[in-house]
């Protein structure tokens, strides 16, 4: 900031920092001189950041300040999607990677970024930390299974549904159970068997 090397973009409500280009790959470089360490604190504070920023938006992006978080998101959507790069790589908590996916999906899904947001999900629930049957581990299920579901590949839908709904149930998750008949419902419906989406519209509703 004293030398100017600091960029600060403003807006009406914001202001957002950044440094050039050039900058910024010496400070990457400078950084990498430090060591791996260094260079894994430094990511790791920038991962809780934006962890932090994907949560906070997460209940917002369906109600009456949806336009605000969602622009907001557009704007560090690269800083999103490398903080959640780092954590699917790195040997941290694997939680942390599912909160992050699971908080994100409705961004990835209103903004169309189908390939992105499977992509990212996949690779987390691939990890073999991650095949714990937790709450986490459903909640990113079916949010995989929203993206591939609009994306219209339904059969792939279903799949993770219905891997999410085994793990919900016997874990009592009544809330994570009810979304998930309700994306099973949909996508027997989909496929034209009427009489199952009838059957789990009565499960989910009743």
């Amino acid at each position: 900031v004293d030398k100017s090397l600091v960029q600060a973009d403003t807006t009406k409500t914001t202001v957002r920092y950044r440094l050039l280009e050039t900058i910024r790959q010496y400070a990457a470089e400078e950084l990498l001189r430090h060591g791996e360490s260094e260079v894994n604190t430094a990511r790791a504070a920038h991962a809780q950041v934006f962890l932090t920023m994907a949560e906070t938006a997460e209940p917002q992006l369906t109600g009456p300040d949806q336009g605000q978080w969602m622009a907001r998101l557009d704007v560090e959507r690269d800083n999103l999607r490398n903080a959640l790069v780092y954590l699917n790589a790195s040997s941290v908590d694997t939680a942390e990677a599912l909160r992050l996916g699971g908080a994100l999906y409705q961004f990835w899904l209103s903004r169309g970024h189908y390939a992105e947001g499977i992509e990212l999900l996949q690779t987390a629930l691939g990890r073999p930390e991650a095949a714990e049957p937790t709450t986490l581990r459903a909640a990113a299920l079916e949010a995989l299974g929203f993206l591939f579901l609009n994306r219209g590949d339904t059969s792939a839908a279903l799949t993770y549904y219905e891997e999410g709904l085994a793990i919900a149930r016997p874990l009592e998750d009544v809330v994570r159970t009810a979304y998930l008949l309700a994306g099973i419902r949909f996508g027997r419906y989909k496929q034209g068997d009427y009489a199952a989406a009838a059957a789990l519209a009565d499960e989910v509703f009743l």
